[in-house]
């Protein structure tokens, strides 16, 4: 949600299949999606189904659904210990070879390269190191009168 959130504060559309409308129409306009609109899971049913499964691991075991608020804030952290399973080594090994075919998987049109969950991420915490956080207009002044709000200076936005 947060970068339908970053879409919508730029003015800018979503690529097609992220959202729905209030009415169940496809749409690529951020704002329809806090009208009263849905997010789309990635990869049809199955991501329907995994969206499911996030839910009942992240709020119904938690209670969240009970919350008099009405507001869905709960969370769960499930642990395994891959050297439990097949040893730290192996499972280190394996997540290595993983990534590596990800990156070897010639990219899609329009794309330099295929990149696992995180990288982009990771690119942007280092080029925000080097040249600051880019953020939208509307967003500075919500943070703006965050601060405000809260008697706190925002510091320079800009």
């Amino acid at each position: 949600e947060g970068k339908l959130r970053v879409a919508r504060d730029k003015g800018a559309q979503l690529p097609p299949g992220q959202i729905l409308d209030k009415d169940g129409n496809p749409s690529t306009n951020p704002a329809d999606f806090y009208a009263g609109g849905m997010m789309l899971p990635a990869a049809a049913h199955k991501g329907y189904g995994l969206a499911l499964l996030v839910e009942a691991l992240g709020a119904a075991v938690t209670g969240a659904y009970a919350s008099p608020s009405g507001l869905l804030m709960g969370g769960s952290i499930i642990a395994i210990d891959p050297g439990a399973l097949v040893g730290a080594e192996t499972y280190g090994e394996g997540v290595s070879q993983l990534v590596k075919r990800m990156h070897d998987t010639p990219p899609a049109a329009g794309f330099d390269r295929v990149l696992v969950p995180g990288e982009p991420e990771s690119m942007n915490r280092a080029r925000n190191r080097a040249d600051g956080i880019e953020i939208a207009d509307a967003t500075a002044a919500d943070i703006g009168k965050a601060a405000a709000g809260l008697g706190v200076a925002a510091g320079p936005l800009a």
